[in-house]
């Protein structure tokens, strides 16, 4: 099923959101407020008779039973003292309520800001990746981490990748996007043609566990200059560790200034430690996997998700970065400094 990711009807969205509040104990005594920042679900924080509450509708195409493990995750890193806001339960312990075929989750209100995309400060960088580590620590002892499945990289040959990229650029002209957006799409096109690695390299270096999976910036509540929250574990998977941390790095856009990626792994290796291997193999495979990277073109010109426009001109400016070997090299080298010995 593909998801539907079209902002939903607004007297729609408000009948369903009582009903779920509802099931909580709970009732809205003014309009919402959205949540800025979400590219998946609608997030919005609800005044209720009881305080503020965080409602989301979940996107569509996902199944209670995967929004109901993620909210079990949430249990047990916060029973092992990381600061997230847990699902809230109804009579019968349910934590997801289903209205009209849609699925709503409801959890409290926690006060906190994500750190700016492109202004984050040397501390709120420092402890991103401390944070970073101890979750990564952390979900190394738990059960899923047992699972050894292996991480590869999407098998796209060359030409089915230059096919997606031409696809993409003939539906980016016809809806008329900018003149700057076409040439990035013809950039990658280029240096996928240079650069492109058939089939996907295996990551071979790396320690798989169970990660957050989607763990950047934006995923981080802070308040007076400490973690109020760590949010959004529904990507929670099996996966290389120091594919999540480079992932992280770049979806901070951290990737402009060394000195913030010093400060983040700075923090990160006060926590895990790496090996030398793969943190050289992790920076190689985190370039290959974005030269097959379409995602958020895909999802803005094929799922009508207009909320990922917002992620273009980092996709190309990193690519650039990636691009260059030197530059490689000079990020592995200090996630070697940081994180390894």
């Amino acid at each position: 099923m593909q998801p539907d990711y079209t902002r939903p009807d607004h007297a729609e969205l408000l009948a369903q959101m009582d009903i779920a509040l509802s099931r909580y104990g709970l009732a809205r005594i003014i309009d919402p407020v959205e949540v800025a920042g979400g590219t998946l679900n609608w997030n919005f924080r609800v005044e209720t008779g009881q305080g503020p509450v965080f409602a989301r509708r979940v996107r569509s195409g996902a199944a209670a039973e995967q929004v109901a493990r993620e909210h079990a995750l949430l249990r047990w890193v916060a029973e092992r003292g990381i600061p997230v806001a847990c699902a809230l339960e109804d009579q019968q312990g349910h934590t997801v309520a289903q209205v009209d075929g849609a699925l709503w989750t409801v959890s409290p209100w926690v006060e906190g800001r994500t750190p700016v995309r492109g202004a984050t400060s040397a501390h709120e960088a420092n402890l991103l990746g401390a944070t970073h580590g101890r979750i990564q620590a952390l979900l190394a002892t738990h059960p899923a981490s047992a699972d050894t499945a292996a991480f590869v990289l999407p098998q796209l040959t060359r030409d089915e990748l230059a096919a997606r990229l031409l696809r993409i650029r003939e539906a980016a002209i016809q809806r008329g996007l900018a003149d700057a957006v076409i040439a990035a799409i013809d950039e990658q096109s280029e240096l996928a043609s240079q650069f492109f690695v058939d089939p996907g390299p295996r990551i071979t270096a790396s320690p798989l566990q169970f990660v957050h999976g989607d763990y950047h910036n934006q995923q981080v509540l802070v308040l007076e200059g400490q973690v109020a929250a760590v949010v959004d574990w529904e990507m929670a998977r099996i996966q290389s560790r120091v594919h999540e941390l480079v992932r992280s790095i770049a979806f901070s856009q951290l990737f402009a200034d060394m000195q913030l990626i010093d400060a983040y792994l700075e923090g990160y290796g006060q926590r895990m430690r790496l090996t030398e291997a793969e943190c050289r193999e992790g920076v190689e495979l985190w370039w290959l996997a974005q030269l097959r990277n379409t995602w958020a073109y895909e999802a803005f010109l094929f799922e009508a998700n207009d909320r990922v426009q917002a992620f273009f001109p980092a996709l190309i400016s990193d690519l650039r970065r990636l691009a260059d070997a030197s530059w490689r090299e000079d990020l592995a080298d200090r996630m070697v400094r940081a994180t390894c010995g």
